[in-house]
C-alpha cells in the first residue's frame, strides 16, 4: 500500500512540474515551396521561462522505434527560436511530406542543474498532403487534400502551374476537393494548396504533379466547299492518320435563330490526301459551316477542325443600268481572289472581272442596253474563290451558287423622225429596246394600213415605202410587241411624227 501511495505522489509531482512549464502552441506546419521540407512554427507567451524546445514527429517506421509513436527529432537549446525546418533523419527515416501526412508536436524544457524538466506536448498539427488525377475523357483534373490539420482553417487557395506553384486558380471555403479543366493542354501540370488559418498563418502543401497523356490529334482540314454541276455541295477534306481516333465525321452546322442545327456525315478514319464528300441535302443559297470532328475511345470529340463555308452569292437589281453582286468571305483564308462569271443560256461561263479581298461587284448594263440584241433580260452569275496564300498550282477553293435575275424591259421610243436630218439616228424611227424577247414593230397610217414591219430592234423605219418614196408628213401609228425575260407578253403603242 505504501508503494502505491509513493508512486501516486511521484506521478503527481512530475505532473505538477510539467504543468508549471508553459506548453508551446504550434501555429502552422507548412511545406516549403522550394525545398519541399516541412517547416514547424510555434509560439510561447513567456519564452524567457524555458531553456529550449523538443520537436517530436510521428514516426511511421524506422530502426529502434515503435511504429506510430511520437519521437524526438530535434532539440533546440534556444528559447527564442520559434521555427524549425525538418531535415532530420533520426531513426533511419526522414519526413516525406509529398508521400504522407507528417504530424508534429512541440514541448518546452527547463534545465535545472542535472535534471531537465519538460512541458506537456502541444496539440498535434499535420501537414497538408494533396492527391490529383486526370480524366482523359472529360479532360478534367480532380484535386483532393487533407483538411484535418489540427488548426482552424479559414479557407484554401488552389494553385496550378507548369513549374512550381504557378498561379492561384480558385478559393475553396468549405471543402477539400476541387475539379477544373483548362483551355490549353499541358502534359505535366502541378497543383498545390495553401491553407489560410484563422490565427493569421498560412500552410502550403507539397506540389502534386499530374501527367495528362497527350492525345494524338491528327492534322485535319476542310480544304474547300464548292457548288457542283448538280447544284449540290462538294466538300473536300484532308485528315491525317491517328492511333487515338476511332471515328471521324463531317459536321454541317446551320445557325437558325438562337439554336444551331447540326448534322453529321460519316468520313473515313483518315484520308489519303484530299477526299471529296458530296452533301446533297442542302440549299446552296444557304450558308453552312463545315468542320471535321475526330472521336476517341471515350466517345467524346478529341478535336474539331476550323470551319469552312460555302460561298453564297446574292444579286440585286440596283437600278435600271446595273446588277449588284455580293457574297460572303469564307473563314480560314488570309487572302483570296474572286473571279466573277456571267453564265449564258447554254451554261457557258464568261469572266466579267477578278477582284482581290473584296466581296462585291457591280455589273454595268449600259452597253448591253445600247446593243439590244446582246441580252434578253435574264442575267446569271457565279463566283469562284481562289486562295492566294496557297503554293499549290490548284488553289481553287470553290464555286458559289448560281444566281439569276430577270431585268425589266427597257424601251425608249422617239416621237418624230426627219429623213433629211443631219444626225443619222434622227433619220430613222428606231426605238432603243433592252432586255426583251420576240420583238416586233408595225407602222400604220391613220387608215390602218400596214406600212412597215420588223422583228429586228436594230432595223428602223425611214419614212419611205418599198419603192423608196417618202410618205407625206403626218402622224403615224406604231405598235411594238415583245416578251419579257420572265415570259410576260407586252405591247406598247403610240404616234410618231414624220417631218421634213
Amino acid at each position: 500500500m505504501s508503494r502505491i501511495l509513493t508512486a501516486i505522489m511521484l506521478l503527481w509531482c512530475v505532473t505538477l512540474n510539467a504543468q508549471t512549464i508553459e506548453t508551446p502552441e504550434i501555429l502552422s506546419v507548412s511545406v516549403d515551396t522550394v525545398s519541399g521540407r516541412p517547416v514547424v512554427r510555434w509560439k510561447m507567451a513567456n519564452p524567457q521561462s524555458v531553456d529550449g524546445y523538443v520537436i517530436k514527429r510521428l514516426i511511421y517506421d524506422g530502426v529502434g522505434v515503435m511504429p506510430n509513436t511520437y519521437n524526438n527529432v530535434t532539440v533546440i537549446d534556444n528559447n527564442m527560436v520559434f521555427e524549425w525546418v525538418d531535415n532530420a533523419t533520426e531513426y533511419s527515416t526522414k519526413a516525406l511530406p509529398d508521400e504522407r501526412v507528417e504530424k508534429y508536436r512541440v514541448a518546452a524544457f527547463v534545465d535545472n542543474g542535472q535534471q531537465r524538466k519538460y512541458s506537456l506536448m502541444s496539440e498535434e498539427v499535420s501537414t497538408i498532403i494533396t492527391t490529383a488525377s486526370y480524366d482523359k475523357c472529360t479532360r478534367e483534373y480532380s484535386l483532393h487534400w487533407t483538411g484535418e490539420l489540427g488548426v482552424d482553417v479559414d479557407y484554401f487557395y488552389v494553385y496550378s502551374g507548369v513549374n512550381g506553384f504557378g498561379s492561384r486558380i480558385a478559393v475553396v471555403s468549405a471543402d477539400t476537393v476541387f475539379s477544373t479543366t483548362f483551355d490549353d493542354f499541358v502534359e505535366n501540370r502541378t497543383f498545390g494548396v495553401e491553407a489560410v488559418l484563422k490565427n493569421g498563418e498560412t500552410m502550403f502543401s507539397p506540389l502534386t504533379r499530374v501527367f495528362a497523356p497527350k492525345v494524338d490529334v491528327p492534322d485535319m482540314k476542310v480544304v474547300s466547299v464548292s457548288v457542283n454541276e448538280q447544284n449540290t455541295l462538294d466538300i473536300t477534306v484532308n485528315v491525317a492518320e491517328s492511333q487515338d481516333v476511332v471515328k471521324t465525321v463531317l459536321i454541317r452546322r446551320q445557325t437558325l435563330g438562337a439554336h444551331d442545327q447540326n448534322d453529321t456525315i460519316p468520313l473515313p478514319l483518315h484520308t489519303d490526301g484530299n477526299y471529296v464528300v458530296n452533301d446533297p441535302n442542302v440549299d446552296v443559297s444557304t450558308r453552312y459551316d463545315y468542320l471535321i470532328a475526330v472521336f476517341g475511345e471515350c466517345g467524346t470529340p478529341l478535336e474539331f477542325s476550323y470551319a469552312a463555308q460555302n460561298i453564297v452569292l446574292e444579286v440585286s437589281t440596283d437600278d435600271a443600268t446595273s446588277n449588284h453582286l455580293s457574297w460572303n468571305y469564307p473563314p480560314g483564308f488570309s487572302s483570296s481572289a474572286f473571279t466573277v462569271f456571267s453564265i449564258d443560256v447554254n451554261g457557258e461561263r464568261t469572266i466579267l472581272d477578278n477582284v482581290t479581298m473584296e466581296t462585291e461587284y457591280t455589273h454595268r448594263l449600259s452597253n448591253i442596253i445600247a446593243n439590244s440584241n446582246d441580252n434578253t433580260g435574264k442575267f446569271c452569275y457565279q463566283v469562284l474563290q481562289t486562295d492566294l496564300s496557297s503554293s499549290s498550282t490548284n488553289n481553287a477553293v470553290g464555286y458559289s451558287n448560281i444566281v439569276c435575275v430577270d431585268r425589266d424591259p427597257v424601251l425608249f421610243v422617239p416621237n418624230a423622225i426627219n429623213p433629211d436630218a443631219d444626225i443619222l439616228d434622227n433619220r430613222y424611227f428606231r426605238p432603243r429596246a433592252g432586255f426583251i424577247n420576240d420583238y416586233k414593230m408595225n407602222i400604220y397610217n391613220k387608215r390602218g394600213e400596214l406600212l412597215f414591219t420588223t422583228t429586228d430592234p436594230e432595223n428602223g423605219w425611214d419614212g419611205r415605202n418599198r419603192s423608196g418614196k417618202l410618205y407625206p408628213p403626218d402622224a403615224y401609228v406604231y405598235i411594238i410587241t415583245y416578251r419579257t425575260s420572265s415570259g410576260e407578253n407586252k405591247q406598247k403603242s403610240g404616234m410618231v411624227n414624220l417631218v421634213y
